[in-house]
């Protein structure tokens, strides 16, 4: 049998493969009597499909023990901008590797910041099992053997951008109203100042004793005047 033949018999099986799938290479590592084969694929290969092809590889070969990797570089630029669309293969892959944690598969988000691949988590209790599962370090690794590039890989909750932002505004509006009830201060101490600078002084009062004597003429006056 060749390889034609061979993705004949795949494609017969998945026709969704067909003219979709080529042969890159083989390597036999006789020490282990195993054959390692390469295929490329302009579709993405989910589970299902993935053991279809290697029913048919083994029924094709079935003296030798079979590694099989299918490749899908035509897509990494798609998987970049829109991971989204491919999160059913990464959290397949998940799933097998932890399924204590298949509950929360469902509300694990794959979103793209740049280059960098963000998975987002529901909760601080799955951040940090996945961060002590080195889930980062295993979605690496499917990525390089899947759309065969390296983009960084970050773990972060759901809603950590929502309530940073939240955050910071609410921040703003708390220091907005600090500064307004200060210049509400600052204002009624200014006017009380001005008041007090501008208002009248009351007139002085003078003091003394009445004169109980009839007035004189000034030349009726001597020094015994008045005791």
């Amino acid at each position: 049998m060749t390889y034609d033949d061979l993705i004949a018999a795949i494609t017969a099986n998945a026709p969704n493969l067909q003219g979709k799938l080529y042969f890159e290479k083989a390597r036999y590592d006789a020490a282990n009597e195993r054959a390692y084969l390469f295929f490329l694929a302009d579709v993405l290969v989910d589970e299902k499909i993935f053991k279809v092809i290697k029913k048919e590889i083994v029924k094709a070969l079935p003296r030798m023990r079979i590694s099989l990797r299918v490749a899908s570089p035509s897509l990494a630029e798609s998987f970049i901008k829109e991971p989204e669309k491919y999160a059913h293969v990464l959290l397949s892959v998940i799933g097998r590797a932890h399924p204590a944690a298949v509950s929360w598969i469902p509300e694990i988000h794959f979103m793209s910041e740049g280059d960098a691949l963000v998975l987002e988590l529901p909760d601080d209790f799955s951040l940090d099992y996945f961060r002590k599962q080195e889930l980062s370090k295993l979605i690496s690794r499917v990525i390089q053997d899947v759309f065969r590039i390296e983009p960084p890989v970050m773990l972060r909750l759901r809603d950590d951008v929502e309530k940073r932002l939240h955050r910071i505004a609410q921040d703003r509006i708390e220091d907005e109203a600090l500064r307004s009830v200060q210049n509400g201060l600052n204002e009624k101490n200014s006017n009380t100042q001005s008041d007090k600078l501008t208002k009248k002084k009351k007139p002085t009062r003078i003091k003394g004793f009445a004169i109980a004597e009839s007035p004189r003429s000034i030349g009726g006056l001597n020094d015994l005047s008045g005791k």
